[in-house]
């Protein structure tokens, strides 16, 4: 071979320099003939080229607005190309935003900060604008697809601010598509006024089959291994009945560390030459409530609490990544081996303790944080919630991450493959990133132990409660069974001997209407609770005794009613004592009634309203053709993109 070399090398060189030349050549002809990958055609929408630069476009502008606000984040798709789509189409509606309405939204915003936010994106100021005028027009176009009489994209969002302030951030997402006022319809109105104020009263005592029921038999092995079978894989308070099942939820072993606001706050001294510069640099920010400056000595103390909170903010953030650098700094931690992102933990491994770090930054910083531990018993995520600091915290770095959703991507919770917080890392033994509550308090947490949902090892794990819940059903049982013996002591002897017979209530139920608060739900009844099978049952029996003669002149027998309430495992046994239908005129006077109108357009949100801004819904909407083949196969690219999105921020 080397002799091979040594004979033709001449000829090879010559060859090879040739070969060269014309890739030299045509290099820049080649480009010439290459697409950009910004110009490539995605797809097709009402005719049009849609481009990959305009997914590019639409990804950016939900970045600028999730970095402005979170609050706006929390409003915003999963998917850019669902915010592609929404633009698209409510341009093609002539949607639009004026000048005007974006000052508006900047209003108060340093232009500094303007300038920062839209140079993070590699954009200016008039980016900012852009993003904001879509925004604008997006919201409009969710208003009109919900079918809402208009409210502002502003006003809509101080609305939001307000639930977020009382239920915390993540009622956002549940509520961004009911927070308008329907349009109302001539049906829609009769409907409503009819259900609300056509009722029935009477009186009602509720028999429990634990009370009505003695002498119940011990289930058999068979029974309670039929109970155990048929509810081992359903959560308590999700199955039907709500009373049955044996999963254990979702549930973690934790301890954290905060560091709270007020502590970091009260520790900062505000100089005068700061706070002069600062009050100079955002004179605007201090103007009275007619708009018109002010002077320095009249807003100084304005000015002061706003330095130390900007100084109180840079100092805990400070604070809790030297907190999380410890933890990581440990030589237990560095020498764990590393898989597929995740730390190999070995058994027996102990993490530094976070009151050794607790310590550690009191004796920097001069003020300890606070160190819990719920190491010795499980935790759901309804005590979880309720955490204080930590239950409505949201990641620092990211505010639309809620603590439990953060907390059930965990490797160990075993969450699906889509999980679009995979990309964090979480893990046991490992800390957490730092968590921001609605207090300005800096929180990191981690995890000993988690379990994801999961059915019992068995009958025997639950026993106890398998045969409490097939003796209530067997009693329940017994008990429907005797419905007319209960009926017929209901007319002999009264509601008030049976409530007196079973240490019960006797419950005065004046005005039972068809419909809640919320269209298509029952309302919600004491004892009863919101059982529409009951108020149908109850207005069924008087729409049929009012056809024969007033109900005041029936019987008691003839107005009686026994009705099973399942998931109460008891009998309702009412007594209709008055039926107040609506008449004609009161139902012209009432639907003219602007309250009520108002009182109508609430109860619209008993209806989970279609997302507009869903991604299938879009495809479906405008006719959107995927150049990369069928909906399903989009679906899939659509699904793995908020896993690349997160993978991305973690490296």
């Amino acid at each position: 071979m080397l002799k091979f070399f040594r004979l033709y090398n001449k000829y090879i060189l010559a060859v090879g320099v040739a070969v060269l030349m014309v890739v030299f050549l045509l290099q820049p002809v080649m480009q010439m003939f290459t697409p950009s990958p910004q110009k490539q055609v995605i797809g097709h929408v009402y005719g049009q080229k849609v481009r990959q630069s305009e997914l590019i476009n639409a990804a950016t502008e939900m970045q600028v607005l999730q970095r402005m606000s979170p609050l706006i984040g929390l409003t915003l798709p999963r998917d850019p190309a669902a915010w592609m789509l929404a633009l698209r189409d409510a341009e093609h509606l002539g949607l639009s935003a004026s000048p005007t309405e974006v000052e508006d939204l900047l209003r108060g915003v340093d232009e500094a900060v303007q300038h920062q936010l839209a140079a993070s994106v590699g954009a200016d100021a008039g980016y900012l604008r852009q993003v904001l005028r879509h925004w604008l027009m997006i919201e409009t176009y969710r208003q009109l697809l919900l079918g809402e009489t208009y409210m502002s994209p502003p006003q809509r969002l101080m609305g939001m601010n307000q639930l977020a302030q009382v239920y915390g951030p993540g009622i956002v997402p549940l509520l961004v598509n009911r927070m308008g006022v329907q349009r109302l319809s001539t049906p829609l109105v009769r409907r409503f006024v009819v259900d609300q104020q056509a009722t029935v009263g009477g009186k009602l005592v509720v028999v429990s089959a634990e009370k009505a029921v003695k002498d119940v038999p011990e289930p058999s092995q068979s029974e309670l291994q039929e109970m155990f079978d048929q509810y081992k894989d359903v959560l308590p308070g999700e199955g039907d009945p709500a009373w049955a099942g044996y999963k254990i939820p979702p549930r973690v072993k934790i301890e954290y560390l905060s560091i709270p606001f007020a502590a970091v706050s009260q520790s900062i001294s505000v100089d005068e030459v700061a706070a002069l510069a600062y009050f100079e640099n955002n004179r605007e920010l201090f103007n009275d409530k007619d708009g018109k400056a002010q002077e320095y000595t009249a807003v100084r103390g304005q000015v002061i609490e706003a330095v130390r909170n900007q100084q109180a903010e840079q100092k805990i953030d400070q604070m809790i990544r030297r907190a999380r650098a410890l933890c990581q700094e440990a030589p237990q931690y560095r020498q764990l081996a590393e898989t597929d992102g995740y730390k190999v933990i070995p058994d027996g491994y102990e993490p530094l303790s976070l009151r050794i770090v607790a310590e550690k930054i009191k004796e920097e910083y001069s003020i300890e944080p606070t160190v819990m531990y719920l190491n010795q018993e499980w935790a759901t995520m309804d005590r979880l919630m309720t955490l204080p600091g930590l239950g409505d915290s949201s990641l620092a770095e990211r505010g639309d991450v809620f603590f439990v959703p953060y907390l059930l991507s965990c490797k160990q919770m075993q969450p699906e493959n889509d999980n679009p917080l995979l990309g964090f890392r979480l893990q046991t033994h490992v800390i957490s990133r730092p968590m921001r509550s609605m207090d300005g308090s800096r929180h990191l947490f981690r995890l000993s132990d988690a379990q994801p949902a999961h059915a019992p090892a068995g009958l025997d794990a639950v026993r106890e409660q398998v045969v409490t819940d097939v003796k209530r059903l067997t009693a329940y049982h017994k008990l429907v069974a005797e419905s007319d013996t209960w009926k017929q002591q209901a007319a002999e002897q009264g509601l008030h001997a049976i409530a007196e017979q079973l240490d019960e209530q006797e419950i005065d139920l004046p005005d039972i209407s068809r419909a809640g608060s919320e269209r298509n739900e029952a309302p919600r009844l004491p004892g009863v609770g919101a059982n529409m099978g009951f108020v149908q049952a109850v207005f069924k029996l008087a729409d049929e005794l009012e056809d024969q003669q007033p109900i005041a002149d029936l019987s008691v027998a003839q107005r009686l009613l026994v009705h099973p309430l399942e998931d109460r495992l008891s009998l309702a046994v009412f007594r209709l004592d008055e039926y107040k239908p609506i008449t004609a005129a009161e139902y012209e006077q009432l639907a003219q009634n602007p309250q009520r109108q108002g009182e109508l357009g609430f109860a619209m949100l008993g209806d989970e309203p279609t997302d507009p801004l869903d991604y299938k819904v879009l495809v479906k909407r405008t006719g959107y053709v995927s150049e990369f083949g069928s909906g399903e196969d989009q679906d899939e690219q659509k699904q793995a993109e908020p896993q690349q999105s997160a993978n991305a921020e973690t490296n």
